[in-house]
């Protein structure tokens, strides 16, 4: 899912040629071999055993010192396993029914936490918790290896839970370490939440847009990162589409009357007015001006715009 990249070099000769010049002082042949062996150990582990994953962090800290100059690639070797370790996990959680029928009972195990379902599955003690425990004994302990190795339960918002990365597991890993990528997994950290669930939005429109104008500072403040280019800029574009084209459950215009939502159009206005340094100035200013010619109603012009844009 995360593919790794150089820093972006600029289009001159001499420019590329400094960087591949730095590029060979940075990496010794000592260091192209400790991450060679590193990459070489998570291929031997097994993504499905979430006990891997912390064997993979334990190794990544013993391999990579904070001093290290590959400290940075070694921990992005070890988020490809992590990732790997998540969609794997992921399988076997999609498909096996009685874990669903655990998670269905997350309220009982543990009190309307939603976030993290057995988050403190050291204080399970009522009747109803322990007959549940009971009941599904494997699922139980399975779960809590997801949340001992550093993984996240989420809400899908039907009913289900899938297993996403822990910000907090994967900050605490870099704990002592000065790399750039520690802006990203904070960042990250500290997202709100996400945006959909059952085909429709759980934000509000505006909050929508302050969540790009978040992601889009992000971007223009690590340009360079390879995170940035990966991870933000793809999920910023996808963003802004949601806001600009709206999704079945959410729709641009209201079902019934086809007026652009009331809400999604104060936000528009809001965005105008406050985010005019935003890269997406333009493309929701057209958006805009579109809807009023239309008298802020459905329209072909409105559809054909929605329709081209890229997502």
């Amino acid at each position: 899912m995360m593919n790794s990249s150089m820093t972006k070099i600029t289009c001159t000769l001499l420019a590329t040629i400094l960087a591949m010049a730095g590029a060979a002082v940075a990496q010794s042949p000592e260091a192209d071999g400790k991450l060679s062996e590193y990459k070489s150990y998570l291929i031997s582990l097994k993504p499905s055993d979430t006990a891997a994953i912390l064997e993979a962090r334990d190794r990544f800290n013993q391999s990579f010192p904070p001093d290290d100059p590959n400290a940075a690639q070694g921990f992005r070797e070890f988020r490809r396993f992590y990732e790997s370790a998540i969609e794997a996990n992921n399988q076997e959680l999609f498909h096996n029914a009685r874990l669903a029928t655990l998670l269905m009972e997350s309220d009982a195990l543990t009190e309307g936490t939603i976030a993290n379902p057995l988050l403190g599955y050291e204080k399970i003690d009522s009747e109803g918790q322990r007959r549940i425990k009971a009941e599904y004994p494997a699922e139980f302990e399975r779960v809590i290896g997801y949340i001992k190795s550093g993984l996240r339960l989420v809400p899908d918002g039907e009913g289900g839970w899938y297993l996403a990365e822990n910000h907090e597991f994967l900050d605490n890993i870099l704990a002592g370490y000065d790399l750039d990528l520690i802006h990203y997994i904070r960042f990250m950290k500290e997202n709100p939440g996400p945006i959909l669930a059952d085909g429709g939005m759980i934000i509000t429109w505006d909050a929508l847009r302050e969540r790009i104008i978040r992601f889009e500072d992000f971007a223009s403040r690590y340009p360079d990162l390879p995170e940035t280019k990966s991870k933000i800029r793809p999920e910023l574009r996808w963003q802004i589409n949601l806001y600009l084209s709206g999704v079945d459950n959410s729709p641009v215009f209201e079902f019934g009357t086809g007026n652009l939502d009331p809400e999604l159009k104060a936000s528009y206005e809001r965005f105008l007015e406050e985010n005019k340094g935003s890269g997406y100035y333009k493309l929701v200013a057209e958006a805009y001006e579109i809807h009023k010619k239309n008298g802020f109603k459905k329209s072909a012009e409105a559809r054909k715009f929605m329709d081209r844009l890229e997502w």
